[in-house]
């Protein structure tokens, strides 16, 4: 696949209640960045397995407005946030992407992110790049760096003592209707943090690029301005 963009980007990454979600919100201020509102979702909603048996257009598209923009307005409702936001980025993002484009991930991304910077008023001379998270991503770092070859990974790490006690803390209300007990939620932990852990280290050896981020830093330091600086250099 050839490359999509040359903007920079930069993404989250980590397991689920790692710290991922805070990190994001700590950066999100910085006017520098284009900090995307909520997940990436495309990286399992849609890429590799969705678009791999399903070549109807029109079913991708629909497939795409739910998981980017039904899933953001719920989650905007919930914050009693503005409602218009994804009425207006899905305008954006499907008026930049033909039927062909609908089958290239990287290609789905970057006009997710333009239409973002574009409906958000985000953009040159001050924008240095955009961010983005999802759990688990660095298993697709070396897809991502062919499509976003100035891409950055920032990988957050957490006691893993402390991240099943969080999802633990969420079994019965969130995980539970997933499907998910307390045993599979561990399973999931154990499985997933091993190889996101590897991961990161391959991908730094073999990409040479990306950072890390221990929340216990945000806890030891209060009085630093954490996040913004270390970010903006990581991005170049």
């Amino acid at each position: 696949m050839t490359a999509t963009s040359q903007s920079p980007v930069a993404f989250v990454c980590g397991h689920r209640k790692a710290g991922t979600t805070l990190l994001r919100n700590l950066l999100d201020g910085n006017r520098q960045l284009a900090v995307y509102p909520i997940d990436l979702a495309l990286l399992y909603a849609y890429f590799p397995d969705y678009i791999r048996t399903q070549l109807d257009p029109e079913a991708r598209r629909a497939r795409l407005e739910r998981i980017l923009f039904v899933d953001l307005a719920e989650q905007l409702a919930k914050q009693g946030a503005d409602g218009l936001l994804p009425i207006a980025l899905a305008k954006a993002f499907f008026a930049r992407l033909d039927d062909e484009a609908l089958g290239r991930p990287g290609a789905i991304v970057e006009a997710l992110l333009a239409a973002f910077n574009q409906v958000t008023g985000r953009g040159a001379p001050i924008l240095r790049g955009n961010l983005v998270k999802e759990t688990s991503i660095e298993i697709y770092a070396a897809e991502i760096v062919e499509w976003f070859p100035q891409s950055r990974f920032i990988q957050v790490l957490r006691d893993p003592r402390d991240n099943f006690a969080a999802l633990a803390a969420g079994v019965e209300a969130h995980y539970g209707p997933l499907g998910e007990d307390r045993k599979r939620t561990l399973a999931s932990l154990i499985h997933r943090v091993r190889h996101g852990f590897r991961m990161a280290l391959g991908n730094r050896a073999a990409l040479g690029r990306g950072g890390e981020k221990r929340d216990e830093r945000i806890d030891r330091d209060r009085r630093r301005q954490f996040g913004a600086e270390d970010l903006l250099a990581v991005i170049g």
